[in-house]
């Protein structure tokens, strides 16, 4: 399967900073939403769906299930500039063990609470992420922190090594 360009985990889902900052800059014609709760919440859904289209018309979201989620990227052959959004690492790994093609995964927003350890202003991490991060890492996929397009992305598997000294 042909790998999607922009894979997010953010705990926030979406929000202005994903809208403004990546799909508008980046011109991402498709979001797919991959999250258990939103797929079956219609009040979430309906919220979200205000929430993009406010922001640009042209944008489509799909929200899945997370067992949903590779089949619909393989069945409607989607690859290139469309944007997988997650809700945690955890989901990350699911979305791998089912088949779904990451080159690069992005940190996006991980945010503070308690029991995570923090990495960067947006990026905070327990030892279960960790390990998780660990483990996809060492299957090849390349993990960065990054929170905007025009920000440096940053190796958080060097960030993690360098924090283990």
């Amino acid at each position: 399967m042909s790998a999607i360009e922009w894979f997010r985990v953010d705990d926030r889902l979406i929000h202005g900073q994903v809208m403004v900052g990546w799909v508008l800059v980046l011109d991402i014609p498709r979001i797919i939403l991959a999250n258990d709760r939103v797929a079956t919440d219609a009040w979430h859904q309906d919220t979200l769906r205000t929430v993009v289209t406010s922001f640009s018309e042209g944008v489509k979201l799909e929200m899945l299930r997370l067992s949903e989620t590779v089949a619909y990227v393989e069945n409607n052959r989607l690859k290139g500039r469309q944007m997988i959004l997650v809700e945690s690492v955890s989901d990350v790994e699911a979305l791998y063990r089912q088949g779904l093609s990451l080159p690069v995964l992005n940190l996006g927003g991980v945010h503070s609470r308690q029991g995570r350890e923090k990495f960067l202003s947006f990026l905070y991490l327990d030892s279960s992420e960790i390990e998780a991060i660990l483990r996809l890492s060492r299957k090849g996929i390349k993990v960065i922190a990054r929170d905007l397009p025009g920000s440096r992305a940053v190796d958080v598997v060097k960030l993690i090594k360098r924090k283990r000294r």
